[in-house]
């Protein structure tokens, strides 16, 4: 009877400590179900971002004026002009610099060169053509808004209409092609024959 109340008091201490071995395991469980939660949402991938918008190609008719900046000795005037996709631009400060300088555009985007080494690109963008310009070692950006070029226009005009009328020059027939109509010229029978008659008719007499 004296050794039952301590294998009782064992016993409680053995079932106590597997009550709570198993809340420990559950609390774990649980924990380890909302870490992987949270770690699965914050893992989620961010939604796309759109595509960019693409820049208005240039128009097949324009004009754009403008000036360059960062130029030491003050600015220059910069003028384009746009015709059916060829483009004449023309640089000058009014005083020692001055370019011409032609090209094309693709899209939204123009590449013109000069004399030498000079070159011009730009871009289209709301409205607005930038760029940059070089002429001979010096390089500036330049910015021409959509306006009045006269003296690109004048130019341009004059290279559209030289294009025109060597598109339509009608093309001139071979040196030694016959005129239509004419007369074929007489064989090596014919002139047999006439001398052949000249000369029985001068037997006969």
């Amino acid at each position: 009877m004296r050794t039952r109340g301590p294998i009782l008091t064992l016993l409680s201490m053995v079932a106590l400590a597997f009550a709570l071995l198993a809340v420990n395991m559950t609390s774990g469980v649980e924990e380890a179900t909302d870490a992987n939660v949270r770690a699965a949402g914050t893992t989620t991938a961010p939604p796309a971002a759109p595509p960019p918008v693409a820049s208005p190609a240039f128009p097949e008719l324009a004009s754009y004026a403008g000036r360059t900046s960062g130029r030491k000795a003050g600015e220059a005037t910069v003028e384009i002009a746009i015709r059916n996709g060829a483009v004449t631009a023309y640089l000058c400060d009014g005083k020692k610099l001055e370019s011409w300088l032609q090209g094309s555009v693709k899209g939204s985007a123009m590449t013109l060169r000069g004399k030498g080494t000079d070159e011009l690109t730009g871009t289209l963008r709301d409205g607005t053509v930038s760029g940059a310009v070089s002429v001979g070692a010096a390089r500036w950006q330049f910015t021409a808004a959509r306006g009045q070029a006269p003296t690109a226009e004048k130019r341009a005009a004059k290279a559209a209409a030289a294009t025109e009328r060597n598109a339509i020059k009608p093309t001139a027939p071979p040196l030694n092609a016959p005129e239509p109509n004419a007369p074929e010229p007489a064989g090596p029978d014919a002139a047999s024959t006439a001398t052949t008659g000249a000369t029985t008719w001068g037997a006969g007499q």
